[in-house]
């Protein structure tokens, strides 16, 4: 959307129609949520017996700055490419084939 505002020079036009982006906001967000829920590596009991194992993630060691702009790189990568990508087919009204000539 971001790159999609850029285009259409801030105007607040939307990409696609609200009800899209609230039924893919429902579909997306409940396989998460399930997963968050529900997802155990481990078990209670282990857990408990030995707590070193969060000790990582309380000491924020897994996710540094370099990681961060790692993830908001490959972001933007993805962002750009999927756009740019897709823009060239979708402008030309689905007549770019031979069949539409």
């Amino acid at each position: 959307l971001v790159v999609f505002n850029g285009e259409t020079l801030f105007s607040g036009t939307p990409l696609f129609d609200e009800w899209v982006i609230s039924v893919l906001n429902f579909v997306a967000g409940g396989p998460i949520a399930i997963l968050g829920l529900f997802d155990r590596c481990l078990n209670k009991d282990y857990i408990r017996q030995n707590p070193e194992v969060y000790q990582p993630t309380r000491q924020n060691e897994l996710i540094t700055f370099r990681v961060f702009i790692r993830w908001v790189f490959l972001t933007f990568g993805h962002i750009f490419c999927l756009y740019y990508g897709s823009v060239p087919q979708l402008s030309g009204a689905g007549g770019v084939t031979s069949a539409f000539l």
